[in-house]
């Protein structure tokens, strides 16, 4: 403590941090001292070392503290804001006057530095109480940009659900804050946080049901997907095309179901969607599904769905596609021989791999004798699916010629 009044900053600097491990109450007075000289080398270390202390009286001094940065450069904004944040972290009792001390520094009245180090602080806090403070700065768009976006973050981190709460609201009333309040929602993990977003999907405002069915499906659980299900059915075409984007995204066998519902919905870009998303996260489920909708005269996107078939290399799938290419509708007919010609280009790629067993071998021999009654592009395609079954090597030509 008597070296606190010492010239030498950087031997100071050492003291502050051996008083914050000691721990000792008797040191919070000469700290909160060495707070109000306001240097900004003792600054930082008198804060962490208050916050390891604790006490009634080291919340609200460090609060206050934020006020005596005024000079910092903006750029230092970042290596200030960490230290000061796990310092709050660790006042886990709710203390009023920190609170206020917090609400009153991130207030329109102070420096753009010293609201964004308060608004950074009151999340790291985690209580409630900061809620309306840090809504009415990201609603406001005469605040800057940086500050709106600071303050979204800050409702990510606070315990409870009315962090979540204000976030959904917030995406309904600040369109340009949309991102930054879907990427925030990637910090929620609380379940209370999931009760309100599953609640959002029942909210009267369609943005708002589109923006919890995002950040649902942000959070790569899986196991929440059956709460999309019923979205599924939602009135607005919108909310039912972000619900096929999500189940696709999320990769949950819960969600199969809804999208060979949605495949077949009286919206253009919710079939697409569906169809696409069923593609990328079901290819199995997807080479049945696409068959019977291009094959069903009634289906209105037959086309798209003949186009995706051809990344199927299946016997079923090539015979039909084979008739499909002699269909009435012009769009299909096409798509149908373009999809053939993907599967025949892969095979032939297949095609020279198979002939590629060198003269006198079993594999050669075997392969002549094969030519009789079965043409290369066949084998080739035997080959092919084997492999897509998960055989490799001599074992996919070994089952290709059981098979046969």
């Amino acid at each position: 403590i008597a070296e606190l009044s010492s010239e030498n900053q950087s031997r100071k600097a050492g003291c502050i941090e051996a008083l914050g491990i000691a721990g000792d109450q008797r040191a919070v007075d000469p700290l909160l001292k060495v707070l109000q000289e306001g240097n900004l080398v003792t600054l930082v270390p008198s804060i962490e070392a208050l916050g390891k202390i604790g006490g009634p009286k080291a919340g609200p001094a460090v609060a206050n503290a934020i006020a005596l940065f005024k000079g910092v450069f903006i750029w230092r904004v970042g290596l200030i804001a960490p230290p000061l944040n796990l310092t709050l972290q660790q006042f886990r009792e709710r203390d009023q006057e920190l609170i206020d001390a917090l609400k009153r520094a991130a207030a329109k009245t102070g420096t753009w530095l010293c609201r964004n180090l308060a608004i950074q602080a009151l999340g790291a806090y985690g209580h409630a109480e900061g809620v309306p403070v840090l809504v009415e700065t990201a609603k406001d768009s005469g605040n800057d940009l940086g500050l709106r976006q600071a303050a979204v973050v800050a409702l990510s981190f606070l315990r409870g659900p009315e962090g979540a709460s204000a976030l959904l609201e917030l995406y309904g009333q600040a369109p340009d804050l949309r991102q930054s309040i879907l990427n925030a929602f990637g910090a929620v993990r609380s379940q209370a946080a999931l009760d309100v977003l599953r609640s959002a999907l029942r909210h009267a405002d369609a943005p708002v049901r589109c923006g919890a069915l995002q950040a649902i499906s942000n959070l790569s659980s899986p196991g929440l997907a059956s709460s999309l299900i019923g979205s599924a059915q939602d009135a607005d075409p919108k909310v039912r095309e972000e619900t096929a984007w999500a189940l696709g995204r999320m990769c949950s066998p819960d969600g199969t179901d809804a999208l060979m519902i949605l495949s077949r919905d009286s919206s253009q870009a919710v079939r697409t969607v569906a169809m696409e998303s069923l593609d990328y996260a079901f290819p199995e489920v997807a080479k049945e599904a696409f068959m019977k909708l291009a094959a069903d005269s009634t289906f209105p996107d037959r086309a798209r769905a003949t186009d995706l078939l051809g990344q199927y290399r299946f016997p079923e799938v090539r015979k039909l596609l084979s008739l499909l290419c002699g269909d009435f509708d012009t769009d299909v007919k096409q798509a149908a021989a373009g999809s053939l010609a993907r599967i025949d280009n892969s095979l032939s790629m297949e095609l020279k791999y198979v002939g590629a067993a060198r003269k006198g071998t079993v594999a050669r021999r075997l392969l002549s004798s094969l030519r009789r009654f079965l043409k290369w592009e066949e084998f080739a395609r035997l080959v092919r699916e084997e492999k897509l079954r998960g055989t490799f090597g001599q074992n996919a030509w070994l089952k290709a010629l059981g098979r046969i």
